[in-house]
Protein backbone atom coordinates (compact mmCIF):
# COMPACT_ATOMS: atom_id res chain seq x y z
CA UNK A 1 0.00 0.00 0.00
CA UNK A 2 1.09 3.57 -0.49
CA UNK A 3 1.09 6.07 2.34
CA UNK A 4 1.97 9.72 2.86
CA UNK A 5 5.23 10.82 4.39
CA UNK A 6 4.49 12.09 7.91
CA UNK A 7 1.77 9.51 8.63
CA UNK A 8 2.20 6.99 11.41
CA UNK A 9 2.07 3.35 10.37
CA UNK A 10 -1.14 3.02 12.38
CA UNK A 11 -2.81 5.90 10.52
CA UNK A 12 -1.65 4.55 7.15
CA UNK A 13 -2.94 1.06 7.94
CA UNK A 14 -6.34 2.28 9.09
CA UNK A 15 -6.66 4.61 6.11
CA UNK A 16 -6.19 1.63 3.80
CA UNK A 17 -8.60 -0.66 5.65
CA UNK A 18 -5.88 -2.74 7.30
CA UNK A 19 -6.94 -3.84 10.77
CA UNK A 20 -4.34 -2.89 13.35
CA UNK A 21 -5.29 -3.07 17.03
CA UNK A 22 -4.87 0.19 18.93
CA UNK A 23 -6.61 -0.10 22.29
CA UNK A 24 -5.20 3.20 23.59
CA UNK A 25 -6.25 5.15 20.51
CA UNK A 26 -2.70 5.58 19.26
CA UNK A 27 -1.37 7.34 22.37
CA UNK A 28 1.60 5.07 23.16
CA UNK A 29 -0.18 3.77 26.27
CA UNK A 30 -0.36 0.08 25.24
CA UNK A 31 1.43 -2.32 22.91
CA UNK A 32 -1.46 -3.60 20.79
CA UNK A 33 -0.06 -1.94 17.63
CA UNK A 34 3.31 -3.67 18.13
CA UNK A 35 4.97 -4.46 14.80
CA UNK A 36 8.24 -5.93 13.60
CA UNK A 37 9.97 -3.88 10.92
CA UNK A 38 11.38 -6.48 8.54
CA UNK A 39 12.78 -4.09 5.91
CA UNK A 40 13.24 -0.35 5.55
CA UNK A 41 13.64 0.75 9.18
CA UNK A 42 15.77 3.64 7.90
CA UNK A 43 12.62 5.07 6.29
CA UNK A 44 10.91 5.49 9.65
CA UNK A 45 11.37 8.07 12.39
CA UNK A 46 13.70 7.07 15.22
CA UNK A 47 11.90 5.72 18.30
CA UNK A 48 11.58 8.14 21.20
CA UNK A 49 12.24 7.15 24.81
CA UNK A 50 8.54 6.72 25.66
CA UNK A 51 8.11 4.22 22.80
CA UNK A 52 11.25 2.32 23.77
CA UNK A 53 10.06 2.09 27.38
CA UNK A 54 6.60 0.91 26.32
CA UNK A 55 8.05 -1.75 24.00
CA UNK A 56 9.99 -3.28 26.89
CA UNK A 57 6.66 -4.56 28.24
CA UNK A 58 5.57 -6.03 24.89
CA UNK A 59 5.50 -9.76 24.25
CA UNK A 60 8.01 -10.90 21.62
CA UNK A 61 9.95 -7.61 21.81
CA UNK A 62 12.87 -7.55 19.37
CA UNK A 63 15.47 -4.96 18.37
CA UNK A 64 13.36 -4.30 15.26
CA UNK A 65 10.10 -3.80 17.21
CA UNK A 66 8.13 -0.57 16.86
CA UNK A 67 4.70 0.69 17.82
CA UNK A 68 2.59 1.47 14.78
CA UNK A 69 1.20 4.56 16.50
CA UNK A 70 4.68 6.03 16.98
CA UNK A 71 6.58 5.01 13.84
CA UNK A 72 6.31 7.89 11.36
CA UNK A 73 6.87 7.26 7.67
CA UNK A 74 9.66 9.34 6.15
CA UNK A 75 10.12 7.97 2.63
CA UNK A 76 10.96 4.73 0.85
CA UNK A 77 9.57 1.23 1.08
CA UNK A 78 9.16 -0.72 4.30
CA UNK A 79 7.94 -4.19 5.19
CA UNK A 80 6.34 -4.82 8.58
CA UNK A 81 4.55 -7.64 10.35
CA UNK A 82 1.92 -7.14 13.04
CA UNK A 83 2.83 -8.96 16.25
CA UNK A 84 -0.21 -10.67 17.74
CA UNK A 85 0.00 -10.81 21.50
CA UNK A 86 -1.54 -13.58 23.59
CA UNK A 87 -3.46 -11.10 25.76
CA UNK A 88 -5.65 -9.77 22.91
Amino acid sequence: MEAQSGDTLLDAALEHGVEMPHECGGNCACTTCHIHVLEGAEYLSKPEEVEIDRLLSAENHQSYSRLGCQAILLSGEITVRLVEEASW
